[in-house]
C-alpha cells in the first residue's frame, strides 16, 4: 500500500500545506481577537487547503482527501448554528469526516489487525454510543434526533482516537501525532458542547479552532507519514 509520491505532486502538496497553515494561524488570530466576520469567512478555506494537499499527494487515497472535503463542508455549516437544521447537518458531515478516516485506516491496515482488535473496537463504538446518548439526554436540553447524531459523531471521534492508537500499538510511530490529534478532536468537541449548550465562554471559538485544526493536521500527517 505504500509508495512515494512523484515529484510534482510532492511540489503541489507543499504548496496547498503551506497555504493551509497560513490561512489556519489567520483564522486562529481573528478568533483570538474576536473578528467574527474574518473568522466566518477564513474557516472553511482551512480545510479545503488541507484537502487539495491531500488529493494532490495520494489521489488514490480516496478516502484521506474526502474526509477532509467533508470537513471542510461541516465547517461551512458550523458558520451557521443558530438553526438546528445547520448543526445537524454540520454533525453529518462531521461524521462522515471521521468515518472516511476510519475506512482509510482499514484500507491500509486492516489485513494486518487481528480479528480480536475489531472486536475491541465494535465494543468501544457501542459503549461510546450508549454512553453519549444517555448522557447527551440527561445533561442537555437536546430533543431525540439531536442526541442521536451528537452521540453517532462522538462515537467516530472516540473510534478514531481508538484506531490510531492501535496503529500505534502494531508498532507504526507515525501513528503517534494521530493519537495525539484524536484526543485534541475529542477536546474541541466537549469545549465546544460546552460553550454552545452550557457556559458562554470567552475567546470559545479561539480555543475549538486550534484544537480542532491540529487534530485534523494531526491524523492526516500519520497517514501522510504511513504513506511516505
Amino acid at each position: 500500500m505504500q509508495g512515494k509520491i512523484a515529484f510534482g505532486n510532492l511540489t503541489a502538496f507543499s504548496f496547498f500545506a503551506a497555504r493551509f497553515c497560513l490561512v489556519s494561524v489567520r483564522e486562529l488570530i481573528a478568533c483570538y481577537r474576536e473578528e467574527c466576520i474574518l473568522r466566518m469567512f477564513l474557516k472553511p478555506f482551512c480545510l479545503f487547503c488541507l484537502f487539495l494537499a491531500a488529493f494532490f499527494a495520494f489521489p488514490k487515497q480516496s478516502h484521506l482527501y474526502r474526509a477532509l472535503f467533508c470537513g471542510m463542508i461541516g465547517d461551512i455549516f458550523r458558520m451557521f448554528t443558530g438553526k438546528e437544521r445547520n448543526i445537524l447537518l454540520g454533525r453529518l458531515f462531521f461524521f462522515l469526516n471521521h468515518l472516511f478516516f476510519l475506512l482509510e485506516f482499514y484500507f491500509l491496515l486492516g489485513a494486518s489487525v487481528p480479528l480480536s482488535s475489531f472486536l475491541v473496537l465494535l465494543t468501544i463504538a457501542l459503549a461510546s454510543f450508549l454512553l453519549l446518548f444517555l448522557s447527551t439526554k440527561k445533561f442537555l436540553p437536546l430533543k431525540t434526533p439531536m442526541a442521536i447524531a451528537g452521540s453517532l459523531y462522538g462515537t467516530s471521534l472516540v473510534l478514531d482516537f481508538s484506531v490510531m492508537a492501535l496503529g500505534l500499538y502494531l508498532g507504526h510511530a507515525c501513528f503517534l501525532p494521530g493519537v495525539l490529534g484524536g484526543g485534541l478532536f475529542l477536546f474541541s468537541d466537549l469545549f465546544l458542547t460546552v460553550s454552545l449548550y452550557l457556559k458562554d465562554i470567552r475567546r470559545d471559538h479561539f480555543y475549538i479552532r486550534l484544537t480542532y485544526l491540529l487534530g485534523e493536521a494531526g491524523i492526516f500527517f500519520s497517514f501522510f507519514a504511513y504513506l511516505i
